[in-house]
């Protein structure tokens, strides 16, 4: 298993965190370092692993906020 980066406090909130970036490369984002892998979830893993990936906890209210902005 992965040791968690810093500020990440569960292992659920790092699946949904990687899982939202793995989003975003399939959707045509760049990758923020040069992947060992190709498939969008490795990438994704590697990205966050390494601290590339920037995020921040918000609560219900905002998450709802943010998405309809999407």
């Amino acid at each position: 298993m992965y040791q968690l980066p810093e500020g990440v406090e569960s292992t659920f909130r790092f699946i949904l965190i990687a899982a939202k970036r793995a989003e975003q490369l399939i959707g045509g984002a760049r990758p923020r370092l040069q992947p060992r892998g190709f498939k969008p979830t490795s990438v994704a893993l590697e990205e966050l692993l390494a601290g590339q990936v920037p995020w921040q906890a918000v609560t219900a209210e905002e998450y709802e906020l943010l998405r309809q902005q999407e």
